[in-house]
């Protein structure tokens, strides 16, 4: 009798894998987010064994909390949106300008903690580096200008991470506001 052949697998289409793929970033992304989150909010400087991540999560907590101090914060969240964007499918826009814009949004939110901290190097302000620019800026510019420079630069940084346009979100804001604003004109000329 003649052996049978197994029935050949069916080719996996490029689209398929690319999603696979996408899905198994997704999944790291949101595990590594969630990891660190952990990590940042259950950080006590003097506790490394009461961190929820233990030991490497109390070493990267106490490292980006001195580094740019509650900036930190924002790393799990962004990552969580990258994960977020890559099961939507959504993710093909992912390239310098969008990390640039992240980097650029925690430099500038330490910058800010670090100025509203007097320029000291605190985990609760803008650690090491937010302390830095806010102190070479004041002294450059003067506080005013250093609050607006750095006002400027989290806009721009927000466009560049997100890719919406301030024209987008204007419009988008001034619809979500108008609607609830219209329907309490209307109840109030019920009363």
């Amino acid at each position: 009798m003649a052996a049978r052949r197994p029935a050949a697998a069916a080719p996996v289409s490029e689209e398929r894998r690319g999603h696979v793929v996408r899905e198994a970033e997704a999944l790291v992304g949101g595990a590594l987010a969630l990891f660190v989150a952990l990590a940042l909010l259950s950080y006590a400087p003097d506790h490394p064994r009461d961190n929820l991540g233990g030991p490497l999560g109390h070493f990267l907590a106490d490292t980006a909390l001195r580094a740019i101090g509650v900036a930190a914060y924002l790393f799990p969240i962004y990552v969580a949106l990258m994960a977020f964007a890559l099961v939507r499918r959504s993710a093909k826009d992912f390239g310098g300008s969008r990390i640039g814009g992240a980097v650029l949004l925690l430099c500038g939110v330490a910058a800010i903690a670090g100025l509203v901290v007097g320029g000291k190097s605190t985990p609760h302000g803008g650690g090491w580096l937010g302390g830095f620019l806010g102190h070479v800026l004041q002294g450059a510019i003067g506080a005013p200008g250093a609050y607006l420079v750095i006002a400027v630069a989290l806009v721009m940084s927000v466009v560049l991470a997100t890719g919406v346009s301030l024209f987008e979100l204007g419009e988008l804001v001034g619809t979500t506001v108008s609607v609830p604003l219209r329907s309490a004109g209307a109840l109030q000329n019920i009363f």
